[in-house]
């Protein structure tokens, strides 16, 4: 998996869900703090989130949101009960201002939003 590479998977890790089909976008690898980590793409904005218009995006069927309240980890066995092959890929301008937004200390938990900034950096 690539920096900012999109899948669309049935997951139970969608707050407020017990199960639903959501794209994730691809931030970074397992490491001593958290597993493979993706942030979800959104239909509605839920507090600070990059838009991502459907014109720039074709696996997209409206107007989107990267979510940035949260992420979503998964183990190497959870991950391969999913398909491997990304829909799509987020821009690098859309991941030029995911950093920017992340880089605010009012928006994630710090030590998460410091690791998600150190990924993005490899994206320009």
């Amino acid at each position: 998996m690539k920096l900012g590479q999109v899948f669309y998977w049935v997951t139970e890790k969608a707050k407020g869900h017990d199960t639903r089909p959501k794209f994730h976008i691809f931030i970074c690898a397992a490491d001593g703090w958290d597993e493979h980590t993706f942030l979800l793409i959104n239909k509605s904005p839920w507090g600070d989130e990059i838009q991502i218009p459907k014109a720039e995006y074709d696996f997209l069927d409206y107007d989107s949101y990267i979510g940035c309240n949260g992420v979503v980890s998964y183990s190497d066995s959870e991950l391969k009960a999913f398909d491997q092959n990304p829909v799509g890929e987020i821009s690098k301008k859309h991941l030029q201002e995911l950093f920017n937004l992340l880089a605010d200390p009012e928006v994630m938990e710090r030590k998460q939003a410091n690791r998600l900034c150190n990924a993005l950096k490899a994206a320009f």
